[in-house]
């Protein structure tokens, strides 16, 4: 199912309402959605036992839901153009967004400190303006 599709399915449900909540668009919709999310986990840890870096850090399976609401949100926000990948890869793609990884703090160099001067030359201008 590409994105444009499931978007004008998710359209169709919300102008029936209630009743529509039972159909078997909303089923399609939902089942499109949890596969894609399954993928991703998997993919997560294929990637992680290769030694790969996350592709982001979403919270550990079974403690976060995909919020619906902000799916058809990034959904709605592709443009045109790209309403034809498939829900999978817009998945993917909303997933990556929503839980990107903080970026690692750099540390901050230290700054240079002044060279450190022997009193030589100073003592040695002492001495001169004191006529010694």
């Amino acid at each position: 199912m590409t994105v444009a599709e499931f978007l004008a399915k998710a359209d169709a449900v919300k102008a029936a309402g209630l009743p529509a909540a039972k159909s078997h668009d909303l089923t399609a919709m939902r089942d499109a959605v949890q596969e894609a999310a399954k993928a991703y986990r998997k993919q997560m840890t294929s990637d992680r036992r290769a030694g790969l870096p996350p592709r982001s850090c979403p919270p550990p399976e079974g403690d976060g839901k995909i919020d619906a609401e902000a799916l058809l949100k990034s959904f709605r926000a592709l443009p045109t153009r790209k309403r034809t990948m498939s829900v999978h890869d817009a998945v993917f793609a909303a997933m990556d967004d929503q839980f990107a990884c903080a970026k690692p703090k750099k540390p901050k160099k230290a700054k240079a400190a002044a060279p450190i001067r022997s009193g030589h030359a100073t003592s040695t201008r002492r001495h001169k303006r004191a006529g010694r």
